[in-house]
């Protein structure tokens, strides 16, 4: 799994809305991850933003499928 810092990098170039709607989180939360040094993001919200940015296909419900 990625660090926050390595998800955080990745987020960098990607637009907030389109990856709420890959990962089922809330676009508030995406960008709250990718912004605010202080967040503290859950377990479930890590491991979706992992999945996604690692190709894979991924929900905050836990489902995850090769794409």
């Amino acid at each position: 799994m990625m660090t926050l810092d390595q998800i955080r990098a990745e987020l960098r170039d990607r637009r907030p809305g389109a990856v709420a709607a890959a990962t089922g989180l809330h676009y508030n939360t995406v960008r709250d991850v990718r912004d605010n040094q202080e967040a503290n993001p859950t377990y479930k919200v890590l491991a979706a933003l992992d999945a996604y940015l690692s190709g894979k296909t991924a929900t905050v419900s836990g489902e995850v499928a090769a794409a």
